[in-house]
């Protein structure tokens, strides 16, 4: 789930427990999108970028892996193939 401010939350939807919370930009999260195997999660921002985690990292649950730069505009839609 994103949020204004930048965050990007991940709970656990029996409990509600939370499981991750990252903030990697201070522009609000337009869109979250899990990859087909679900190991991977990604994040389209107001500041222009991508940021992708990896989902099933056992020891650090959505470890940030990478930031994807040099989008003209606001990222709101994303698809894996």
């Amino acid at each position: 789930m994103g949020f204004i401010g930048g965050y990007f939350g991940v709970y656990d939807t029996a409990s509600l427990q939370r499981i991750a919370w990252h903030r990697r930009t201070t522009g609000g999260i337009e869109v979250v999108k899990y990859s087909p195997n679900g190991r991977r999660v990604a994040t389209g921002s107001h500041e222009n970028v991508i940021d992708l985690y990896d989902a099933k990292n056992k020891t650090t649950p959505y470890h940030h892996r990478k930031r994807l730069l040099g989008h003209s505009s606001t990222v709101v839609h994303l698809d894996w193939s």
